[in-house]
């Protein structure tokens, strides 16, 4: 986390997305890209299917 602003100057990203249980936490980064937070989507979990991904 603490790279991230060197990352993304480094990928020269554009916009940054996040989900909106991040909001507010990323908008240090608002001088060099945009920053968009998205509503979670209902009975969906990241971890479940970066577990289901793993198998």
């Amino acid at each position: 986390m603490e790279l991230k602003r060197e990352y993304l100057l480094k990928y020269q990203a554009d916009i940054l997305v996040m989900g909106d249980d991040w909001k507010g936490k990323f908008d240090e980064f608002k001088d060099i890209e945009d920053v968009v937070y998205l509503p979670r989507t209902p009975s969906i979990s990241a971890t479940e299917l970066i577990e289901k991904i793993k198998i």
